[in-house]
């Protein structure tokens, strides 16, 4: 009897290290699936991201891009739009930003946006959207008296946005590709009343506008169309005059949404809020405000909203004009 206790006794502690070396083996499997994994990401060709982090070919790819017409893959001479239909979507860790791979060239785009885009909002003058973007930028900015500014939004559209600042001698500027949309801007702009305005008809680039000459920059669902955000970036800073603002309002992407449903047409990079932060940081941005919405209107404070909003300025100097000073 005794010694059948003891073998009851000794059966249980065997159980307890049976199970620790089951899961110790387990640890061990995963640990070293992990290390594979990593080593693997390694391989093949290295590919820069938009930001200047060089990142694995293999490794920091996410899927193929959506945007393309079946019948085109492959085809150069096709008369479709395909200029994405050899891209793919690229994860890059540091910043956490999500783009396409290879970048479309500006020929590319200016081609497809004049010709092929279809995906702009159905928005108009008052529209909910417009009118709470100009809340959140009075929120954010209440020394900046908007008046007396240069304001340059970058694909304006109808110019719905630039219109809720009208008059106060501000001289308004657009940059839109898309044909479409020129007539619509000029009519907003002539129901203003408001004269003092410049339409490019053309996407933005490193000849667009003079150093140190804007107070404010615009842009509303379009960062995410910018193949390279970070040397669009670049050219906002040095457009801009010490301690002037740049306003931005993107869709909000993760990596796992990304991966379910890519969204959006003509969309060539994806963004958290900690994307935008470590971007537009890293250009050398200050950052003044960033929230989320549930829609056009109400604030996510999870910071899961299904959009982005967020407010930067150029570092401020004292011994420079500042857009934000007392007027």
């Amino acid at each position: 009897m005794p010694a059948q206790k003891r073998t009851e006794v000794h059966s249980v502690c065997r159980c307890p290290k049976l199970t620790l070396w089951i899961l110790f083996s387990a640890f061990l499997c995963a640990l070293s699936a992990l290390r594979t994994q990593l080593q693997l990401s390694q391989i093949g060709p290295k590919i820069s991201c938009p930001c200047g982090e060089s990142v694995s070919l293999r490794g920091s790819f996410v899927r193929r891009h959506n945007d393309c017409d079946a019948s085109c893959r492959g085809d150069v001479n096709c008369t479709k739009w395909n200029i994405f239909c050899d891209s793919s979507l690229h994860y890059c860790p540091q910043t956490t930003l999500i783009f396409t791979y290879p970048l479309p060239t500006m020929p590319q785009l200016s081609v497809a946006y004049s010709t092929k885009y279809h995906g702009q909002a159905k928005l108009n003058i008052g529209h909910a959207r417009v009118t709470s973007q100009r809340k959140f930028l009075e929120k954010y900015t209440s020394p900046l008296k908007f008046s007396s500014l240069r304001i340059i939004e970058l694909g304006c559209a109808g110019g719905f946005l630039l219109e809720q600042f009208t008059g106060n001698g501000n001289v308004l500027e657009c940059f839109e590709a898309s044909v479409n949309y020129h007539s619509v801007f000029h009519e907003t702009m002539s129901k203003a009343n408001h004269s003092s305005y410049v339409l490019h008809t053309r996407l933005f680039d490193e000849n667009a506008i003079t150093p140190l000459s804007v107070d404010v920059f615009l842009s509303s669902h379009v960062i995410e169309h910018i193949p390279d955000p970070c040397a669009t970036l670049r050219l906002m800073y040095g457009a801009l005059k010490p301690g002037a603002v740049m306003f931005h309002e993107m869709p909000r992407k993760t990596l796992e949404g990304v991966l379910q449903v890519q969204g959006g047409l003509f969309h060539t990079t994806f963004w958290t809020v900690e994307t935008v932060r470590n971007v537009f940081t890293a250009v050398g941005f200050e950052e003044i405000a960033i929230e989320t919405f549930k829609n056009f209107q109400e604030v996510d404070p999870s910071g899961r909203g299904k959009y982005i909003r967020s407010l930067f300025r150029k570092p401020l100097s004292a011994d420079v004009y500042t857009a934000v000073d007392e007027r």
